[in-house]
């Protein structure tokens, strides 16, 4: 049986004084909801679910293509968690 709940998501990357949207995020890969160009370089992978606000530091080695949506990442570390429980 359904609960008819949906969580409501917003993911984002913050790099280089930039906020790009994000469709998806895996450990080792990103992907950008629009192809764009990014060089190499440290950011941050924002993750809210109703509300609730992850953040991780993170790389991007070969940076991003604007032929390719899908992004090699590198996590590092957890920098904010509003619900500590959900980061193991």
């Amino acid at each position: 049986m359904s609960s008819g709940y949906s969580a409501d998501v917003r993911l984002s990357l913050t790099i280089e004084d930039r906020e790009i949207l994000l469709a998806q995020i895996a450990p080792d890969r990103i992907v950008l909801r629009e192809a764009t160009v990014i060089e190499p370089g440290r950011g941050e992978v924002h993750m809210e679910v109703d509300g609730r606000m992850h953040s991780l530091s993170e790389s991007l080695p070969d940076g991003a293509s604007a032929d390719d949506i899908g992004v090699d990442i590198r996590l590092h570390d957890l920098i904010q968690s509003d619900d500590v429980t959900a980061v193991a």
